[in-house]
């Protein structure tokens, strides 16, 4: 059953900010294992530590609007215009022989 997160008002507003209510989260069992799981492996310390991490890193990936990459796919299109490019086949043995390069 899905999470319904409500609005909610501050309780009280402590010296960092406003302090709200407890939040409850229900998840499908599989989920809660998978959390329990890492919680036991200390990849985080609770729950309420892994919401939080989890939180914040899907904010980053909401947040990146991948203008970085502009001037990449520019470059690489420019290169196909000239005619710079590979097939697929030899993209694959230049990966292939670059592997192999890096377990010697």
């Amino acid at each position: 059953m899905p999470a319904v997160i409500e609005k909610r008002k501050p309780v009280f507003k402590g010296a960092e900010g406003p302090i709200f209510d407890p939040m409850n989260i229900t998840l499908p069992a599989e989920q809660e294992r998978w959390l329990k799981t890492r919680i036991a492996n200390g990849e985080f310390q609770s729950a309420e530590d892994a919401v939080r991490q989890l939180i914040a890193e899907r904010m980053i990936i909401d947040g990146d609007d991948m203008a970085w990459a502009k001037p990449l796919v520019d470059k690489a299109r420019a290169a196909v215009a000239r005619g710079d490019k590979s097939s697929l086949e030899e993209a694959e043995l230049d990966i292939d022989r670059a592997l192999a390069s890096l377990k010697r």
